[in-house]
């Protein structure tokens, strides 16, 4: 038998449009025309929609997202996943995502994952169940060949990938200019006497683009007039392991011969350049660095000369681009490329 405490509690309800019409003594029409700034809105005189707005917030009236999917055919909401443990993003690129969102009239829902992991394609499979309006996501394999991907695509969802190119010449791309990031690196290195350079990148079977971007290093070293050294263009992982130092030997045993390293990445050249070290190199007298990846070297003690990536850019244009193909889904996919700006710092010097 259930038992009663006999005290009778007011059964709280959401304030509907209609409330807001009733006390603001205007149609429920006018008062969602005045709220959500549709057109017809102006023809309202402002004193009718200061009392429209008055009474919401006294009522602390708030849209219903149900409502606004039937009146506008959309939630209002994007997604974005994040590569885990990566900071540059979190710290540059989600920033960047959320003020470009908001401007152009978005909330955004930012989530973050392992890339390379069944957890990334939950996520992603997470924000579609919140039927979120659009979706910027990092390329990678898994991600590619996932069944979520080929909902997305399937279902036509917008969606922006970015930073990791992939054969997908049907969804809108913003990314790296690796040639041009290539030509800065290389050419900041040849004017200062290298002519044996090297590329320490990513391993190619988990990475997308990652044969595209040793194809981009060797045409620009070719272009700068010097040697392509196939011999020294090792992939590695991300992270130290014994298989990525195992990799690296070539590398480490080529003192005297090779002058200058390019390094993809900022994990991986923290890593290598403490590799480095252990084998008895000494940079920049041995040899030379210059990282390509989104991290600021300039806040640190080590300061690495970089071709830095505009990662803040880089969210601010996938927004953009998601908001432009959410508003014309037929228009032909974009593809936007973005340059680095080269860093100086102490791991380069004259050969």
């Amino acid at each position: 038998m259930a038992i009663s405490s006999g005290v009778h509690q007011p059964v709280r309800r959401r304030t509907t449009l209609a409330d807001v019409a009733r006390v603001s003594g205007v149609s429920v029409a006018a008062a969602s025309q005045v709220l959500s700034g549709q057109k017809g809105a102006t023809r309202y005189s402002p004193a009718t929609a200061a009392r429209v707005r008055e009474a919401a917030r006294l009522l602390r009236y708030r849209p219903s997202l149900a409502g606004r999917i039937i009146r506008q055919g959309r939630t209002g909401i994007m997604g974005l996943v994040l590569p885990a443990l990566a900071d540059a993003y979190v710290t540059s690129l989600a920033p960047g995502c959320i003020t470009a969102a908001t401007r152009c009239g978005y909330e955004l829902i930012v989530s973050a994952a392992h890339l390379a992991s069944d957890e990334y394609q939950q996520r992603v499979s997470h924000l579609l169940d919140l039927d979120v309006d659009g979706l910027v996501l990092f390329a990678s394999q898994e991600l590619i060949r996932s069944e979520v991907y080929r909902e997305l695509v399937e279902s036509r969802r917008p969606v922006v990938l970015l930073e990791h190119d992939t054969a997908d010449q049907n969804v809108d791309f913003v990314g790296m200019d690796d040639l041009a990031n290539y030509r800065q690196a290389v050419g900041r290195l040849k004017s200062l006497g290298h002519q044996r350079i090297g590329l320490i990148y990513e391993l190619e079977y988990a990475v997308p683009s990652a044969h595209v971007r040793r194809l981009a290093f060797e045409q620009a070293v070719d272009e700068l007039g010097l040697p392509v050294l196939p011999r020294y263009c090792i992939q590695t992982a991300h992270h130290r392991d014994a298989q990525s130092l195992a990799a690296l030997t070539p590398v480490l045993e080529a003192k005297g011969d090779l002058t200058a390293l390019v390094v993809r990445g900022h994990w991986r050249m923290e890593w290598m350049y403490q590799a480095l070290l252990e084998w008895g190199w000494a940079v920049p007298d041995d040899v030379s660095l210059v990282n390509i990846s989104g991290h600021d070297y300039r806040r640190d003690r080590l300061r690495i000369t970089a071709v830095q990536t505009p990662i803040a850019k880089m969210g601010e244009q996938a927004v953009q681009l998601l908001t432009h193909r959410i508003g014309h889904p037929d228009d032909p996919p974009q593809r936007i490329l973005l340059p680095g700006e080269l860093i100086e710092g102490t791991t380069v010097k004259n050969r």
